[in-house]
């Protein structure tokens, strides 16, 4: 029913992987520019070694799900996982629920994926989210054990106006508007989101300087943009994307950006992934207000 190959190479960026993401259970992490860029970006410069196992239907020759995978070694452990590295919140198959249904009541299927993930010491699959697909089923996996984290979602409206009506209560709203009366009193302060090459740039340089100010690694891990291969990967996807799937923001104060983030658009919702400010320009709109 199916062919299984494992690849050191795919085209993220095809016709056929974006069909197939469009229809899949996947989420915004498997994306074809994230999944691209962290590949090019960050894989082979991160001491992994690219394994991607690709199922076909044998009839069509159409693609039926893919598994975005690494091969790591820790000391002495040889790792198999999903293509994380420290950036993605999610890990997923990409296959749409019915396809994934039939690829694991094939037997032969599952267990030429099997083999194609062997050898290794240990794997490792985390970051499933709960409504992912049943990736401990294909891998004979009893069950999957939640993690000790949580997240917050907040529902899009269509507009921001909309959104500040219906999300936020009445004297909030007046208390935002006073502050924002005195900053336009301080300067020009603007939000906005960035378009364009050079824009996206400035707004990147200075969020890898207020975060390397705030994470130098004193009180935990060092900040992943102060590295040149992660700083370009998400650079590199907020230029590429910009526009559709990734947005990059920034608050402007007299021409220079005191603050940004970066979010990824998916089935109407938008994951903020990454921000910074800064702390001293902080600090005076505080005052100020």
């Amino acid at each position: 029913m199916f062919e299984v190959t494992a690849e050191d190479a795919f085209d993220f960026r095809s016709t056929e992987y974006a069909e197939l993401f469009a229809s899949s259970a996947a989420t915004a992490f498997q994306h074809p520019i994230w999944l691209a860029q962290l590949y090019e970006q960050i894989v082979r410069q991160g001491g992994a070694t690219p394994m991607i196992v690709v199922v076909r239907a044998r009839a069509s020759g159409k693609l039926a799900m893919v598994l975005p995978l690494v091969r790591r070694r820790y000391t002495l452990l040889k790792v198999v996982e999903f293509a994380d590295m420290r950036v993605s919140d999610y890990v997923s198959p990409v296959a749409d629920e019915e396809t994934f249904s039939r690829i694991l009541a094939d037997d032969r299927t599952v267990a030429a994926i099997r083999m194609h993930l062997r050898p290794y010491d240990l794997l490792r699959i985390g970051k499933l989210a709960d409504r992912s697909l049943a990736m401990e089923r294909l891998l004979g996996v009893d069950k999957r054990d939640g993690m000790g984290m949580s997240a917050y979602s907040s529902k899009l409206e269509p507009t921001f106006a909309g959104w500040r009506e219906h999300r936020l209560d009445q004297s909030y709203r007046k208390e935002l508007d006073k502050k924002s009366r005195q900053l336009n009193r301080m300067g020009e302060a603007r939000f906005e989101c960035v378009d364009g090459p050079a824009a996206i740039r400035t707004t990147f340089d200075a969020l890898r300087l207020y975060r390397g100010k705030r994470f130098d690694g004193s009180n935990g891990p060092a900040d992943l943009l102060q590295s040149p291969a992660y700083f370009d990967f998400y650079l590199a996807v907020a230029s590429e994307g910009c526009g559709g799937f990734a947005r990059t923001y920034a608050f402007w104060m007299n021409g220079r950006p005191i603050a940004g983030a970066l979010g990824l658009e998916h089935r109407g919702s938008l994951l903020v992934i990454l921000g910074g400010f800064d702390e001293a320009g902080y600090r005076s709109s505080r005052s100020a207000a």
